[in-house]
């Protein structure tokens, strides 16, 4: 298992206290003791852990999808418009 560095400090806004882990974004976690903020953070740790896999995975399929989407159709363009004999000499 491996350890982060992890900064508890009183938060007077959420009248908890705050444990932060720096190295992993977004990890934090409260409580209200010392030893609560610590405990919570140790399991949000566990998780964030797991969630960058779960994200890329999800990532790389919603692009999976999102490119079959707009491949082109197999058959060549095909114009819409009429052929140029039944087009009037004056509009062509």
């Amino acid at each position: 298992m491996y350890k982060y560095e992890t900064i508890i400090y009183w938060s007077d806004e959420d009248q908890a206290f705050i444990a932060e882990v720096p190295e992993l974004p977004g990890c934090m976690a409260h409580g209200a003791s010392q030893d609560e903020a610590l405990s919570n953070a140790k399991e949000a740790i566990q998780l964030w852990l797991v969630r960058p896999v779960n994200l890329a995975t999800q990532s790389r399929n919603q692009r999976d999808v999102a490119s079959s989407m707009h491949k082109a159709p197999n058959k060549p363009f095909e114009s819409h418009r009429p052929p140029s004999s039944t087009v009037p000499q004056g509009l062509r």
